[in-house]
């Protein structure tokens, strides 16, 4: 008798179960794919598959208030037909009619946990690799329809498109005009061009980039013009992919033990590592110059350069200036990318020497002075962008021997002993002081912008990782809590209509996910000297809900009881 009363209402909550998941899910998922419809321009028919791949994540929320009605309404219903007291009076307690409540509810709390941390970062990838594949056709849409490509990357924010003809079987765009912002959204430049091709590639960390070349462009600037080639490269920026919240829980834990696996961390900590090996280079050449030979070799390839000097000093630029939405205008450090080389009481002598004469110098110069420029190209990253003659005043091993103002020599690279110390340098010593050797001194770009960033960064994914966890688990812990409640308020308070009870379900519903996202959002308010406060504070509240619908819970049935 047990079993079949069990099976009847276990049976009506499934049947409701599943009607109101179908329906919250259909409602909810086709709302969540209208923002990417809209900002990235999808093709209509790619639609169904990516709602798919939405679907799951539209059932975490949906899977416990469907659970909830279902429980709410058919234990309601019983109560108000009399079952529930034809059944006690056969001597049934309302403990053993609420075992297929209980069922249900640790069916649908397994399935919100299995989808939380397993299935949802799945979809979430397969629906990025998606929009990878139609990325080119997304592109075009984007810049016919907008005029630019804010929706794919923030750096193409700053620069605005517009074209006269799209002919994407070609990857062109025909009758280009455009215009580059500044930081304050001010026009800085501006050009045109007859072509425009847009390319696709994947950088050396494998991350999509696109490149939009363009031949015989004029532009112009506030300073001067000119006419040449010109190519704007940008990454294709995801959506969901380097969001904490679609990682799944092996990945979850991977980050944790090494941050560097997480790409915004990996970026900014091969920034970091970047400007310090800048930094060192001026300051080993600085120590070459005031060591006894006042000289120092540098190679490209089998060419080799020996400058002769004494002092190299960093250029520190002037600090950028940013105009807040409010109108305050803040200043920021600037990266150092140079270094002044100079002679004590002299001119600074370089001597090339080439292969074919390797023991005496072929070429020779004589400046004021030298400047070191250096702009980290991820491909080469020990390359020194270019070495600046000033003033040379004399050559020998030239057929020109007159002043020059500026010459120019590049492809020479940094040599191992400045490369090397850094490849070993792990993120875990890197936050654990402002100075990793030999690097003795740093600038304040580097303490202030780069390494004081990277640490609230990894402070925060710290803390993400530990809010997502719970808050993942706080979901399929509040189905149990939820489903339960609800089956016990359908008996305390009978509901015949389907419209109370499905009112009445939302109640618990909203106390829980209310607290929840409340708790989540509190421990991710960054205040960045009281991480683990915040966090702490946010994971007591999100848990907070739970635990009164236990309470709750614990009141209610004690009273059903005592009837």
């Amino acid at each position: 008798m047990i079993y079949t009363l069990h099976r009847y209402i276990f049976s009506d909550l499934l049947k409701t179960f599943l009607i109101a998941t179908f329906v919250l899910a259909m409602i909810l998922g086709l709302g969540l794919m209208l923002g990417p419809m809209r900002r990235l321009g999808i093709d209509p028919v790619k639609v169904p598959e990516l709602f798919l791949c939405t679907l799951p994540m539209t059932l975490v929320m949906v899977l416990p208030i469907s659970a909830l009605l279902s429980a709410t309404l058919n234990y309601g219903r019983l109560s108000a037909d009399n079952e529930i007291a034809a059944c006690r009076a056969s001597g049934i307690s309302i403990l053993t009619m609420i075992y297929p409540a209980l069922i249900l509810a640790l069916i649908v709390g397994v399935a919100t946990l299995l989808l939380a941390f397993h299935v949802v970062p799945y979809f979430t990838q397969h629906f990025e690799n998606i929009l990878q594949q139609d990325s080119k056709a997304l592109i075009f849409r984007n810049i016919e329809k907008y005029g630019n490509l804010n929706s794919f990357s923030a750096k193409m924010k700053r620069v605005k498109i517009a074209v006269d003809h799209v002919v994407p079987e070609k990857d062109l765009l025909i009758n280009v005009a455009g215009i580059k912002l500044d930081q304050n959204e001010k026009v800085v430049s501006h050009f045109t061009a007859p072509e425009m091709y847009v390319k696709f590639r994947k950088n050396k960390a494998g991350q999509s980039e696109v490149v939009l070349q363009t031949y015989n462009t004029r532009h112009a600037d506030k300073t001067m013009s000119g006419s040449g080639d010109v190519d704007i490269v940008f990454p294709m920026a995801s959506m969901w992919k380097d969001d904490i919240k679609f990682k799944r829980l092996e990945e979850m834990q991977e980050i944790r033990r090494d941050l560097t696996l997480f790409g915004p961390i990996k970026t900014k900590y091969l920034k970091t590592i970047a400007q310090m090996r800048k930094e060192y280079f001026f300051q080993w050449v600085n120590e070459k110059f005031q060591s006894p030979s006042h000289s120092l070799d540098l190679y490209h390839g089998k060419d080799r350069i020996r400058i002769r000097a004494t002092a190299c000093e960093m250029i520190v630029p002037p600090p950028i200036k940013k105009v807040a939405k409010s109108g305050e205008v803040k200043e920021t450090e600037a990266p150092i990318t140079s270094a002044v080389v100079t002679f004590l009481g002299g001119d600074v002598i370089v001597e090339q020497y080439f292969p074919e004469r390797p023991d005496r110098w072929s070429k020779l110069y004589v400046a004021k002075n030298v400047t070191f420029k250096i702009n980290m190209e991820k491909s080469k990253p020990n390359l020194i962008s270019n070495i600046q003659l000033n003033n040379v005043q004399f050559t020998s091993g030239n057929d020109d021997t007159s002043s020059i103002e500026k010459m120019d020599l590049s492809g020479y690279v940094m040599p191992s002993e400045v490369v090397d110390p850094f490849k070993l340098t792990s993120l875990n010593e890197l936050l654990a002081s402002e100075t990793v050797p030999p690097l003795n001194e740093t600038s304040a770009y580097f303490k202030n912008k780069l390494l004081s960033s990277l640490k609230k960064q990894c402070g925060r994914l710290l803390v993400g990782i530990n809010v997502e966890l719970h808050s993942r688990l706080a979901f399929g812990v509040s189905c149990v809590v939820m489903v339960l409640f609800g089956a016990a308020l359908g008996i305390y308070l009978p509901s015949g209509p389907s419209l109370s009870a499905f009112g009445l379900s939302f109640l618990p519903a909203v106390i829980c996910m209310a607290t929840i996202s409340t708790g989540k959002h509190m421990a991710g308010e960054f205040n960045n000297t009281q991480l683990e406060d915040n966090m702490l504070q946010g994971l007591l509240f999100m848990w907070s809900g739970i635990a009164v619908m236990i309470i709750a819970n614990l009141k209610l049935y004690g009273i059903l009881l005592k009837r």
